[in-house]
């Protein structure tokens, strides 16, 4: 708003006025985004003119400024739009007075809930709704039999905001509407009465399958066992939906007897969608036990006529970790190798085959390196390198040529890890990698051997075209002790990259005195990078640093560069 400032009033506002009367309703809707973000003081003459404007669209972004504001002195205008024609502009309309909370605008909103249009019926129901009167309950009641569906949500939403409300939730169950008893189930089941549960029961037998469907998953709540033998009942419904719901419900107790009867569940063949799928949610229930008495349950479906089921029978068995059932695992791991859709599957089981150890799996974790998902690949080569050195070494070493650069990049930290001198050739040359990635990861597992003849390899390598591979060359720099760096380090302080001066003159200071590090910059000022006069400001902290900075300082700003250390 304090950009207002910005523009001459007087010409600002007249450009204003002079936009209004555009011909082109586009320019006039632009005009009133000037008129909310800059005309802050002289806004309300030019909105009030904007809400008689002919386009409906002109008017409901009026409306929606002027209530950007809350005048009160607005309130006899807005009260007046209440009967635009425009159905958006009335239901914006509406939503403001409602902001302003009179009473006295009661009788007018309840009025618009006769509205012809459902839009605006919505909008008074949601503004009556936030005085929470009890006097209204009866004429929300009544609007919750309204012709429109989405007027009767909004109704009976409105209703459970009130305290008083749950009796009247309860008569509205036996509503002749399928959606009033549907949305009154699910409002009831928020209150979470227990007194409410025979009432549940009966409605679980609905005629209407949402309204058993909801109440099946409101009785669920409950937690109470002796619903077990309806809710098995339900397993069996004709509506695929209640079969979900009721499935999902038994899951919950976790009892052992249930587990045939769950059997039986995953044989249905209603697919309602990704998250709601009878055999899916059967599978899982089977799955969330959690108990070795599944297992052999598990194994059958495994074995299941359908990809679908054996998939997340397969999911399922591998959260186990059995020894017995790897050759169960391989076979299957092969099957949904290519499952793309699926690579938290293939990821689980890749973890799950490695956490056995067993040599024999090596190769099929090979497999895993020619994954489709990247992180399937780089878990595959960190569990080859889990293994025994001598059996996951020659494998790794084969990994460094393989076509992902991600696979390359593990390859080498796995190496890099083993600490063995006679792999730094092959390092040396995989630091010359097209990926900058895996140049990056090849510069750091030579730096870890602090081998002196590495340092003017570094030093190429801290002018590389990527600037991480640069900045992970000078970290491997500082790291060496040897005095050779120091000419190396010199050199790197002149280079134009701040964060590259900035760390080597750092290094530096444990190699020059106070004395050498001043006449470095005495000699040097003019060409140092700021990084590198940054540096020096730090180490050296000298009173009289700010006069002889001053000069760098003027040149920062003629350049507007900014740096952070």
């Amino acid at each position: 708003m304090g950009w207002a400032n910005a523009f001459p009033t007087a010409s600002f506002e007249k450009e204003l006025f002079d936009l209004l009367r555009h011909p082109a309703s586009s320019v006039r809707l632009l005009c009133i985004v000037w008129v909310r973000v800059f005309a802050v003081d002289r806004q309300a003459l030019l909105l009030r003119e904007l809400v008689k404007d002919d386009f409906s669209d002109v008017r409901s972004e009026a409306v929606k400024a002027i209530a950007d504001h809350k005048q009160e002195q607005d309130l006899p205008l807005l009260r007046q739009l209440t009967k635009d024609v425009s159905s958006s502009a009335r239901c914006v309309v509406i939503k403001t007075i409602a902001g302003f909370k009179r009473e006295q605008d009661l009788e007018m909103l309840r009025g618009l809930t006769k509205d012809a249009d459902s839009d605006v019926r919505s909008e008074a129901v949601k503004a009556i709704a936030g005085f929470k009167l009890e006097q209204d309950l009866l004429l929300l009641r009544q609007i919750a039999k309204d012709a429109d569906s989405n007027v009767r949500r909004v109704a009976v939403k409105a209703i459970v905001t009130f305290k008083q409300a749950l009796q009247l939730l309860r008569e509205m169950t036996k509503d002749v509407d399928s959606d009033v008893r549907t949305e009154a189930v699910q409002a009831i089941a928020g209150f979470k009465e227990e007194q409410d549960l025979p009432l549940l029961r009966e409605l679980a037998k609905d005629a209407y399958s949402d309204v058993r469907a909801v109440a099946v998953q409101a009785i669920a709540g409950f937690k109470q066992e002796q619903d077990l033998p309806l809710l098995r009942e339900l397993v069996k419904d004709e509506d695929s939906y209640v079969r979900i719901k009721a499935v999902q419900a038994i899951a919950s107790f976790k009892q052992d007897q249930d587990l045939l009867l769950l059997r039986e569940a995953v044989k249905d063949t209603y697919s309602y969608d990704d998250e709601n799928d009878s055999r899916r949610e059967a599978m899982q229930a089977i799955a969330d036990f959690k108990q070795e008495q599944a297992l052999p349950l598990l194994r059958e479906l495994a074995e299941d006529t359908d990809r679908y089921v054996r998939l997340e029978a397969f999911k399922a068995i591998v959260g186990f970790k059995q020894e017995q059932d790897l050759p169960l695992l391989r076979r299957m791991t092969k099957e949904f190798f290519g499952f793309d859709d699926n690579n938290n599957v293939r990821h689980e089981a890749m973890q799950a085959i490695a956490g056995f150890n067993q040599e024999q799996d090596l190769l099929l974790l090979r497999d895993f390196t020619k994954d489709a998902d990247g992180d399937v690949r780089c878990e595959a080569v960190q569990a080859i390198a889990g293994f025994d050195q001598e059996q996951a070494l020659p494998l790794l070493l084969d990994l460094t040529k393989a076509n992902f650069s991600d696979v390359r990049r593990e390859a080498i930290q796995a190496i890099a890890d083993f600490k063995q001198e006679q792999n730094l050739p092959l390092l040396r040359e995989l630091a010359r990698d097209v990926n900058s990635d895996v140049r990056r990861e090849a510069v750091k597992a030579i730096a870890g051997f602090k081998q002196e003849q590495d340092l003017p390899l570094l030093l190429e390598f801290a002018k590389d075209g990527d600037s991480n591979v640069r900045s992970e060359a000078v970290k491997a720099i500082r790291r060496f002790t040897s005095p050779a760096r120091k000419p190396i380090l010199v050199e790197l302080a002149f280079s134009p990259e701040d964060h590259i001066s900035f760390e080597a003159v750092m290094s530096l200071e444990s190699m020059l005195s106070p004395e050498e590090l001043e006449r470095f910059l005495d000699e040097n000022e003019q060409s140092l990078s700021a990084g590198a006069l940054a540096a020096l400001d730090r180490i050296l902290h000298m009173p009289d640093w700010l006069k002889k900075g001053l000069g760098f300082i003027r040149r920062m700003a003629a350049s507007e560069r900014r740096v952070r250390f």
